[in-house]
């Protein structure tokens, strides 16, 4: 991992609120283990979604629920998603959310998918950028600063995918 990617640029509001990290998932997951209690009064909450397991939207919404103990009304769609945005603040004042694997992450459509009455099928991994993008930028905005907030997305590949992933994130409208 390069040596940027330390618990104090988790703990700020310094950009990028995107990055990816190309290293053995091991050397994460340890990094991850290392976390200090408390950064700010709520301290940091992380949330480890495994891309392997969220290739498809079903599977990114099973894990949802899983990591971040998001209530069962939780409506396991899009609209569902973008709404729980808000609510990160309750878990802790510095939110992270890791995708490991990432180059897996909403690869896979599902078995059985409509036929969209206009344009293209749906591209699941550019819907989550067109609503991951924007709570981004709110968690880490001046206003949100007042309420000691931070929210940061980290992309975990292997360094032999990190080309791929890159690639597919650009073609998807991610700002890296």
């Amino acid at each position: 991992m390069d040596n940027t990617f330390t618990w104090s640029f988790l703990a700020s509001t310094a950009k990028p609120y995107i990055k990816v990290v190309a290293c053995p998932k091991k050397e994460l997951m340890d990094f991850l283990a290392s976390k200090p209690v408390a950064v700010k009064p709520h301290g940091i909450f992380v949330g480890v979604i495994d891309g392997g397991k969220a290739a498809t939207k079903a599977g990114f919404f099973k894990q949802m629920v899983r990591t971040f103990d998001l209530p069962d009304y939780f409506g396991m769609n899009w609209d569902a998603f973008d709404d729980s945005g808000t609510e990160f603040g309750i878990l802790a004042d510095h939110f992270v959310m890791v995708i490991t694997d990432a180059e897996n992450f909403l690869t896979e459509k599902p078995f059985f998918q409509r036929k969209p009455r206009y344009g293209k099928p749906e591209d699941d991994l550019k819907i989550f950028c067109s609503i991951i993008e924007p709570e981004l930028v709110w968690w880490n905005s001046e206003d949100a600063k007042k309420h000691n907030y931070a929210l940061h997305l980290i992309l975990h590949c292997e360094p032999e995918q990190e080309t791929k992933l890159l690639a597919r994130l650009q073609e998807a409208g991610f700002k890296l």
